[in-house]
């Protein structure tokens, strides 16, 4: 049997059409009406087409999955892994070259540093290592200045220990690399201080001693060591002045005792010639 609707052959008998599912049981309907279009299209049809769909006679089209969908999905999410795996690598060759900038720093390659934080500046904009590169540079100048002031140190130039000292306290101070090695310079510094002044002080130079110490205090005030040497000549120049005063005074004591017994030689001389001539006078 032939659907007059859609043109579908269909089994003897068979209400419904198996592909559009109307109704089958009047097929001479369609040609027998003319008429309007609301006419051909009744509602008998429709009606029993959804009478069909309730009892379940014949199965309903399946919906067919959206692949799209799936297919955007997997470009998201490949979209997001590239993304990430971009940014990962941009991280992870930043950070290498963070790193080897540290080691130029440790070999004292600053030049080579600064290249390398210029490098990273241009690649982010990220201010941060323009800071780097400025630290790098004050690192530069004082890694450049403490090797002058261990020369200084080293061939014993005792005119310039002053501005050794100096140069050492600045960079204490700074708190970088090199601060605790100029630390331990300063204690290097105060102990060659210390026999110089001993020798000056053995030599009776008690000021040039004191002076001496003094040109170092006014570089470094606050140093322990530099004032116990200051003390320390201090001490033995008073100690010496006291000397030197006792001395006089003993001096002068003995002066004033062989003066008096002068006089009273002298005194006793008149007294036994007077007694000789008054003797003789009788």
């Amino acid at each position: 049997m032939k659907c007059p609707f859609c043109g579908t052959e269909n089994q003897e008998g068979a209400r419904f059409c198996n592909y559009c599912g109307k109704s089958l049981k009047d097929q001479e309907e369609p040609k027998k009406k003319e008429g309007s279009l609301v006419d051909t299209l009744s509602m008998e049809p429709i009606k029993d087409y959804v009478e069909y769909e309730e009892d379940q006679d014949f199965p309903e089209k399946q919906k067919k999955p959206r692949k799209w969908l799936k297919v955007l999905a997997i470009l998201i999410f490949c979209a997001a892994i590239a993304v990430g795996g971009f940014y990962a690598y941009q991280y992870y060759q930043r950070e290498q070259k963070e790193k080897q900038a540290k080691t130029y720093i440790e070999q004292e390659k600053f030049q080579e540093a600064i290249g390398v934080y210029q490098g990273l500046y241009k690649e982010t904009q990220d201010k941060t290592y323009q800071k780097d590169v400025e630290k790098v540079k004050a690192l530069e100048a004082s890694a450049k200045a403490f090797k002058e002031a261990e020369g200084i140190l080293k061939n014993q130039a005792e005119d310039q220990y002053p501005q050794a000292l100096e140069t050492f306290v600045k960079i204490k101070n700074e708190g970088n690399t090199y601060s605790e090695k100029a630390d331990k310079d300063i204690q290097s510094l105060v102990d060659v201080a210390g026999i110089k002044v001993q020798g000056l002080l053995d030599e009776g130079q008690y000021d040039s001693a004191i002076n001496f110490v003094n040109d170092l205090l006014e570089k470094d005030p606050n140093n322990e060591g530099l004032k116990a040497l200051m003390t320390q000549s201090q001490e033995a120049k008073a100690a010496y002045e006291e000397q030197v005063r006792k001395e006089e005074e003993e001096r002068q004591q003995r002066k004033r005792e062989l003066e008096k017994k002068k006089r009273q030689a002298e005194a006793a001389a008149k007294r036994a010639i007077e007694e000789a001539f008054k003797n003789f006078n009788y």
